[in-house]
Formats: C-alpha cells, sequence, structure tokens
C-alpha cells in the first residue's frame, strides 16, 4: 500500500465515524424536539397520549382491555413528567442488578455453575447489607472475623443481626 492511500483510507474512517456521530446527535435533537417528549417541560395533561394506543378499537379482548386502561388513566400515566422525585419507571431491581451484569459481562462470566452461585451469593449479601448498614465493608468484615473465632456461629445472624447503638 502507499502511503496516498493509507492516509485516504484513514481520512475515509473518520468521516465516517463523524457521520456516525452526527445523525446520533441529530437522532437525539429530533426526539426531543418533538411535541410532548418527555424530558421536556412539557405538564403531562398536555402529553398526548399516542393515538395509536386508545384510537380506534381491537380485535383481541386482552388488548382492548389494555386500550382501556389508558382511556381511563391517561391522566395518571405521566404524572412522572411533573415531578422529578417519581421515576420515569419501576425499574428499581434492574437498576441494582446493572452493575453485576456488567461486572459478569466484562469477565466473560463465571467459568463454572459453583463459580456463578458463589457471586450470586456474595452479591446477594452485600446489596443486602448495603440497605441494612451505613458502612458494608465494617460489617463484613466483623461478621467474618466473628465466623473466624466462632465457626459454628450462624453467619445470617452475624450479618443481619446488627447492632448499631
Amino acid at each position: 500500500y502507499c502511503k496516498d492511500c493509507l492516509s485516504k483510507q484513514q481520512k475515509i474512517n473518520e468521516l465516517e465515524e463523524e457521520n456516525v456521530r452526527l445523525k446520533a446527535r441529530l437522532r437525539y435533537q429530533e426526539r426531543t424536539a418533538k411535541e410532548g417528549y418527555f424530558g421536556s417541560s412539557t405538564p403531562s395533561s398536555k402529553i398526548p397520549v399516542k393515538a395509536n394506543i386508545t384510537s380506534g378499537q381491537a380485535g383481541h379482548p386482552a388488548i382492548r382491555r389494555i386500550q382501556d386502561i389508558f382511556r381511563e388513566k391517561a391522566d395518571r400515566l405521566y404524572h412522572w413528567a411533573d415531578d422529578r422525585a417519581i421515576p420515569a419507571d419501576n425499574n428499581l431491581a434492574e437498576r441494582e442488578l446493572r452493575p453485576l451484569v456488567i461486572a459478569r459481562k466484562l469477565s466473560f462470566g463465571s467459568q463454572s455453575d459453583a463459580g456463578a452461585r458463589t457471586r450470586e451469593t456474595l452479591m446477594t449479601v452485600l446489596n443486602t447489607l448495603k440497605k441494612k448498614t451505613p458502612d458494608v465493608t465494617a460489617a463484613f468484615k466483623s461478621a467474618l472475623d466473628k465466623l473466624a473465632e466462632q465457626p459454628d456461629s450462624d453467619p445470617f445472624k452475624l450479618l443481619f443481626d446488627l447492632d448499631f447503638s
């Protein structure tokens, strides 16, 4: 290959990458410019319910019931748009699992069923401790120290019967 050909190919690659970035930015701008986009300051009472959900009558009875829910509760569907304290979804559990899923993906997962169960158990214990104690590391270390001193102790009680007085 000649130097000129390589530099031209490199320039083509850079232009293609910039094109992808610009297309993504354009899609974002188009989405935010639409009337009723939920990231805007539009009050929920002004957000139109999608016409294809509520207009007309669906043929399937189950879909009709869903349409009725949208029609009856249209004023409550987007209440989270008015109050940022209300989450737009109900995915607290999903969000808590996300770091674990990312870690599993980056590490190419567990290499055995036993490894998967170990990670599963540790993450469950650590996430539960996180909700129960201000210092997860200290609580976990304390429980492990007590378990080393008293091997017959119940690990659950050592971990979760915490006294913060």
